[in-house]
């Protein structure tokens, strides 16, 4: 058994055991509370160390929290099937149907193709690639696809380019560009990373009454951020840590790969179907809520539709899906299949549905504990006269 099984149960047990003796804390700490942090700090030792799978954590709180007095089984439950598991779930489906058609290496191919293929440029090219991409299907899945094609293009400038250590200039550089890309087009939109759900989901558990943060309002924020982050990561790449020169490098060689080329030569009926409901997918989450500009309100479709209250993004995604499993598509061979089967969508990462479904159970238990409010209060008046950009600063940092 690992050493942080005995650290994460040590942990809990201990705050188990203090919880019964009320006395030694203050008074809006209650014993649930305490308990809460207990079983908290075990998953977060289990989920740092890896002392069990991360998606067999997750599920931690199915079994413990109602046993603790913390929150009742079905309230527990209800986090792992929330809109915000469901939407990455279909998200994952919708995913899945870009990546059997092809679509994504089409798009990257294109960004680099316009952008140029001089080192720095098309440095520039894979990072735009990667990160518009990462903005709609996981960041994983994204620098998988973009590896293969950045690796064969650096063994045949390294071919060449003899004289000059390839690995060491415009590996190192593309590479990292490609991973720090990756991150970075997350930010650009609520489904771009896990993190940005888990937000949106901790906004509307903690603060229900709150207007919720539009698809468009993310958006809005999230992809100048995402441009600004790629052009200063270009910069630091290519000026600063790797000192790339145009003229130092032969670009004979810098073009995709004719394999991959070949692949893409006619869209398919498959692509072209992914293509239009992925697009059509896109618009139905940019237009679902009004959107203000000023004095002008262009409605969103669900308000005009009189479902504004009901439809979420979800929903979208979901219906979507569904078309995609019974849409009929032509094979190469004539075969007609749907657009979207079960073999291709159950390889989804199941995990990390699991995962977001723990940290819902989590945040729960914090509201019902009574922990969410204690550290409130407490982080109220520490952070008490601090200027606003103090605060936040602070808060990132931790």
């Amino acid at each position: 058994m690992k050493k942080s099984f005995y650290l994460g149960v040590s942990i809990f047990t201990l705050c188990w055991l203090l919880s019964f003796f009320p006395a030694l804390f203050p008074e809006n700490l209650p014993p649930t509370a305490v308990r809460m942090l207990g079983s908290t700090l075990l998953m977060a030792v289990f989920w740092i160390a890896e002392t069990i799978p991360i998606a067999a954590t997750s599920i931690i709180p199915l079994g413990l929290f109602p046993f603790l007095g913390i929150i009742s089984a079905e309230e527990v439950a209800s986090a792992y099937a929330s809109d915000v598991v469901l939407l990455f779930m279909t998200v994952f489906f919708i995913a899945k149907a870009v990546e059997k058609y092809n679509l994504h290496q089409r798009i990257a191919f294109h960004i680099i193709s316009i952008i140029g293929t001089k080192p720095t440029r098309l440095i520039l090219g894979f990072m735009l690639a990667t990160a518009v991409l990462s903005m709609w299907i996981s960041n994983t899945a994204i620098t998988l696809m973009m590896l293969p094609i950045a690796i064969s293009i650096i063994e045949q400038t390294a071919l060449v380019n003899p004289k000059i250590d390839v690995g060491k200039t415009l590996g190192t550089s593309l590479m990292l560009g490609i991973a720090y890309a990756a991150n970075i087009g997350g930010i650009g939109t609520p489904i771009g990373t896990p993190p940005n759900l888990i937000f949106l989901a901790q906004l509307k558990e903690n603060f229900p009454d709150n207007t919720p943060i539009t698809f468009y309002q993310w958006m809005m924020v999230g992809v100048p951020a995402v441009f600004i982050f790629i052009l200063l990561t270009w910069i630091y790449l290519t000026k600063i840590t790797v000192k790339l020169d145009n003229n130092t490098l032969s670009s004979d060689y810098f073009n995709i790969p004719d394999k991959e080329v070949q692949k893409l030569v006619k869209m398919s009926q498959g692509e072209k179907y992914v293509a239009i409901l992925f697009g059509l997918t896109a618009l139905l989450w940019i237009f679902r809520a009004d959107i203000t500009i000023g004095s002008f309100t262009l409605t969103g479709w669900a308000t005009y539709l009189g479902v504004a209250n009901f439809v979420h993004d979800s929903s979208v995604a979901a219906l979507i899906a569904v078309i995609m499993f019974i849409l009929p598509v032509k094979t190469e061979t004539g075969d007609k299949i749907n657009l979207l089967d079960w073999e291709t969508a159950v390889k989804i990462p199941w995990g990390i549905l699991l995962l977001f479904g723990g940290g819902i159970a989590i945040s729960k238990g914090f509201a019902a504990s009574g922990l969410s409010q204690f550290l409130g209060d407490n982080l109220q008046i520490g952070l008490q006269g601090l200027s606003t950009v103090l605060m936040v600063v602070c808060i990132m940092l931790g």
